[in-house]
């Protein structure tokens, strides 16, 4: 993380950036798209949901253990996209806003803005997406903990 801010951005409720250097061994760039290599734009988009996942569990001082993250379910939002990011690039900056936090019920739900630009190009716009963090029943909490032993491979 580059900049966390609580109170700053452009609704004065929050702003995060991050920042990434580009790597152009990472495995996306063999595995996406046959001799066209470019990032999944999911991992775009999996890269501002975290960085607002990491704003509220650093807000709110949450156990990141005690809470499961979805998107709000039934909320619309917004993705312009206009870009790629391609093994030649140098940097990627991810943006969030933060336009709305509530809490209720000992759940937290948070909607932010945001962009994310390759080489100072802005290449994702998203707007309204929320996220809403639930409380972990307890039960459920123990039996995540549980690990499932590992089966042994028998060869033949």
């Amino acid at each position: 993380m580059m900049v966390l801010s609580f109170d700053a951005g452009l609704y004065k409720k929050g702003y995060i950036k991050a920042i990434k250097t580009i790597d152009p061994s990472e495995w996306f760039f063999n595995a996406h798209f046959y001799q066209d290599p470019v990032c999944p734009g999911s991992l775009g988009i999996e890269s501002f949901l975290q960085i607002i996942r990491f704003f509220l569990l650093k807000k709110f001082d949450i156990p990141a253990n005690e809470y499961e993250t979805q998107m709000a379910p039934g909320q619309p939002h917004e993705w312009i996209y206009r870009g790629q990011i391609i093994p030649s690039n140098k940097r990627i900056e991810v943006h969030a806003h933060i336009k709305d936090i509530t809490y209720e019920n000992n759940n937290y739900s948070v909607t932010a803005d945001g962009a994310l630009t390759v080489d100072g190009v802005c290449i994702y716009e998203m707007k309204d997406f929320s996220l809403d963090f639930n409380k972990v029943h307890p039960l459920k909490q123990i039996l995540k903990k549980k690990q499932i032993p590992e089966k042994k491979m028998i060869r033949e």
